[in-house]
């Protein structure tokens, strides 16, 4: 019997858990969004369900049971909306960051006790075929420079993203699946040596094990988007196309195999210390 699921979140992100859901062999049966701009949907799921308002949702998920609740939400709620998902009696899949803040991340362990439930994050770089390139370069020591310029307008300074208080900032909304890779890569154990972030970019100096690492993020507009790691003079591009890296992370979350909170961990705190060290 196929999965059921439901989504919060109707944005940017979307399209790609509709498709994995899609090709994963799920069925999605309601979305939950305030703004009503889905037809999307309709590519992949006709009879889903649209809902407006969090009660209705609410009251439908508790009458409908599902397997899956997916948190595509504003970063400030992902944590509270997989709160939701474990509430209802769901499995959650919650896309990057799973929280803003580390104190969250004990809040959504002790639910996942009291509910018997599990939530996945999403880290699809993880289970990039890059991995094992990067990793033929890798030395006991090591020096990476990561540049990931990704241009955005105007809108992004007004919408929801360019509010620190709502997104985390450009580390923590940008930056937070490249941190996630690093520390992946080259061990937990980090120390900040200097950071300069603002609204629209960011550069800091990192040593994350025996390895020192310069990541310079920018969402300018005259910016030429650019995704490149750099590890011991060997370039590899994050913008190569592959097989749809959400995809695969669904078929590892099926299986039991995907990436838990404890996983995703790491990589909040160093966001949250960037947010705190910057200067």
């Amino acid at each position: 019997m196929s999965k059921k699921y439901v989504v919060i979140g109707a944005g940017y992100v979307f399209e790609k858990h509709m498709r994995a859901i899609a090709e994963t062999g799920g069925e999605l049966v309601g979305i939950m969004d305030p703004h009503d701009s889905v037809g999307v949907v309709d590519t992949y799921f006709k009879d889903c369900k649209y809902f407006r308002e969090y009660e209705r949702f609410d009251r439908f998920c508790i009458k409908n049971p599902v397997d899956y609740c997916v948190v595509c939400s504003p970063n400030y709620l992902h944590s509270p909306h997989c709160l939701f998902g474990l509430r209802v009696g769901a499995d959650v899949i919650c896309e990057k960051p799973l929280a803003l803040n580390p104190r969250n991340i004990d809040s959504l362990l002790e639910a996942e006790e009291e509910y018997g439930g599990k939530i996945w994050n999403i880290l699809q770089l993880r289970l990039s075929p890059l991995i094992l390139r990067m990793k033929n370069v890798i030395k006991p020591a090591n020096r990476v420079e990561v540049d990931y310029y990704t241009p955005r307008g105007d809108w992004y300074d007004y919408s929801w993203k360019g509010d620190i208080t709502k997104s985390g900032g450009i580390f923590t909304n940008i930056g937070i699946h490249l941190l996630d890779l690093l520390l992946y890569l080259f061990g937990s154990k980090w120390k900040i040596i200097v950071s300069d972030i603002h609204s629209r970019w960011g550069m800091a100096a990192i040593e994350i094990g025996n390895t020192e690492v310069i990541i310079n993020l920018s969402i300018e507009k005259d910016k030429k988007p650019i995704r490149i790691f750099n590890i011991n003079g060997v370039e590899f591009d994050l913008s190569e196309k592959f097989y749809d890296l959400h995809t695969m992370s669904y078929s590892k979350i099926l299986s039991g195999d995907g990436f838990g909170i404890k996983t995703a961990q790491p990589a909040i705190e160093l966001c949250t210390y960037l947010r705190g060290s910057n200067g």
